[in-house]
């Protein structure tokens, strides 16, 4: 993942897409690579991105519960930030 360390100073527009296959469904690390991402994404700006990403860790029902909570917490730092 050599994208994510520069995902903040203009990351490749291909980065964040979600048919990566370590975030795949059916693949035994997605659940941390998805909000990996999400996180990248948060950082790089992307505001669709982590909305997908979040979305795609929300669906899938093997989610952990504590992926899916800090995935709603980077979908409002999302929406959050921008504003004020």
């Amino acid at each position: 993942m050599a994208g994510a360390a520069g995902a903040g100073a203009g990351a490749d527009a291909g980065f964040f897409q979600v048919g990566m296959p370590v975030a795949g469904a059916g693949a035994p690390f997605r659940h941390t690579a998805r909000e990996l991402l999400a996180t990248a994404a948060l950082r790089a700006g992307d505001k669709a991105a982590v909305k997908r990403w979040c979305d795609m860790i929300n669906a899938d029902p093997e989610t952990p519960a504590d992926i899916r909570a800090r995935a709603e917490m980077l979908e409002t730092l999302a929406t959050e930030s921008g504003k004020g």
